[in-house]
């Protein structure tokens, strides 16, 4: 979204969000996307650290709209030569 600035609680810019996706499927039913990646060998200390930031995110935008908008938790992390892929809750291996 052209202007959008995640910030952090200090009011600084938050950049470590991978991706955030806004859908927008029918008037007024709305899913935000929110993707977090690694590629770093010890998976899940960065893992548990970005669900952190993950959550924040989420707890902000369902204070501001609540039910109005479905918010989706996705992850993608590579081990060896393989992708795994969280995706709004189902696992897969590529």
């Amino acid at each position: 979204m052209p202007g959008l600035i995640l910030l952090r609680e200090e009011k600084t810019p938050e950049n470590e969000y991978d991706a955030v996706s806004v859908v927008l499927k029918e008037d007024k039913d709305v899913e935000i996307w929110i993707w977090g990646a690694t590629t770093e060998a010890k998976v899940s200390s960065k893992k548990n650290k970005d669900r952190a930031k993950i959550q924040k995110l989420k707890d902000r935008l369902g204070n501001r709209w609540g039910d109005e908008i479905r918010i989706v938790e996705n992850y993608i992390h590579k081990v060896n030569n393989k992708i795994f892929c969280e995706i709004d809750g189902r696992q897969y291996r590529r």
